[in-house]
């Protein structure tokens, strides 16, 4: 991460944010210490709740021939693991948390997130109106960056999955 952040072009974000777990906060303090300004930190940007499957490999439960995994397979997205949530209750305190980010941000402000595959994938299809169902499609490798922007009250994906921050998010589209 020190390496983005040493490569940030952007202006100074505005807002610095990350889940509560760790190692989103840990991806952050290059940037904090770069802009003097400590990353706030939101739960609603956790990763989805696995209940009863959290941690466990996903070869053990393919291995062990749950029915409850090819259930919840057959529906990942609506369905949640035994004592969990679903991937659309995730995406919702995702999306709940981008519209009360956006409804007190100015039109300039550049937010700055770090979280989750699943949270980063929730939110751009709230933001993008991509069905749910999609949002695998959105790959997410570790320690890459996406940008979006709002104009126009809408959202815009400048660039996904990218191993760099991309030149040209401000002012290079009409």
């Amino acid at each position: 991460m020190e390496t983005l952040a040493s490569a940030w072009t952007y202006p100074a974000p505005t807002l610095l944010v990350a889940s509560s777990r760790q190692r989103s906060y840990a991806a952050l303090v290059s940037f904090a210490r770069r802009f003097g300004r400590l990353p706030q930190v939101d739960a609603r940007l956790d990763e989805q709740d696995f209940g009863d499957w959290d941690g466990e490999p996903w070869s053990l439960l393919h291995g062990r021939g749950d029915h409850g995994l090819q259930q919840w397979l057959a529906d990942w997205s609506g369905q949640a693991p035994p004592g969990g949530e679903s991937f659309a209750q995730m995406a919702q305190r995702c999306g709940g948390w981008l519209d009360e980010t956006v409804a007190s941000a100015g039109d300039d402000d550049l937010l700055l997130v770090a979280s989750h595959a699943g949270p980063l994938r929730a939110l751009a299809c709230h933001a993008l109106s991509i069905p749910l169902q999609h949002a695998l499609l959105l790959r997410m490798d570790h320690a890459h960056v996406s940008a979006m922007r709002r104009r126009r009250g809408r959202f815009e994906l400048c660039y996904w999955n990218a191993s760099h921050f991309e030149a040209g998010l401000f002012g290079d589209h009409p």
